[in-house]
């Protein structure tokens, strides 16, 4: 089973990625593929351009447990999750598990054709500060969660695992406000991307 970590990523930061690596033991995760959204529907436009996020993701993915992905990048069309998991599965049939947190699961039922989404893949839910994990999700979409990993491996696709694990309670809009103000983020992004956030100069206005 693969594990699908998306996001805007602007940037990303420990709390993005170290609750999927958490996961990757828990659920038998081969890989931890890492996609940057390229044309996000429902959030305003990222500060850091396509390109700079793309660079940041590349600096923490080793290419055996992270892997970087830029297919929404190089889309032109707006950025469904269900149409990546569709690129995805036409590449490679193997199970995929959609790396969500918290406040993410109970959004889920309301994403584009979100129906036909769980068909193509599990969702591993991860507890965010202030967001509950069971918190009002459809009765349709709460008999799919499970606190039971084996679960998972015992069918294709469609359930929820809900994952407490480590709590980071920080957030990008957090992280560049950090950096506006003149304070290093150092305990909220790899040592690689803070280098390359100097560097570049980026989130100083």
């Amino acid at each position: 089973m693969r594990g699908i970590l998306g996001g805007v990523f602007d940037p990303i930061h420990f709390g993005h990625y170290r609750p999927a690596l958490e996961l990757m033991p828990i659920l038998g995760l081969t890989e931890i593929r890492l996609i940057p959204c390229g044309h996000p529907v429902h959030r305003v436009s990222p500060q850091a351009s396509a390109e700079h996020r793309w660079n940041m993701v590349r600096l923490i993915a080793d290419g055996v447990k992270m892997v970087a992905d830029d297919r929404e990048l190089k889309s032109p069309e707006p950025s469904y999750t269900y149409n990546t998991l569709c690129s995805l599965k036409d590449e490679d049939p193997t199970p995929l598990c959609l790396l969500v947190g918290a406040d993410a699961l109970q959004g889920l039922p309301s994403w584009h054709r979100a129906e036909e989404l769980i068909q193509l893949c599990h969702v591993a839910a991860v507890a965010r500060p202030g967001s509950e994990l069971e918190q009002s999700l459809p009765d349709s979409w709460g008999s799919r969660c499970t606190r039971d990993p084996e679960t998972l491996r015992q069918s294709p696709c469609g359930r929820i695992y809900l994952h407490q694990g480590t709590l980071y309670d920080f957030s990008s809009t957090q992280i560049r406000d950090l950096i506006r103000a003149g304070t290093p983020p150092r305990y909220c992004v790899p040592g690689p991307v803070w280098a390359y956030i100097r560097h570049h100069r980026l989130y100083l206005d």
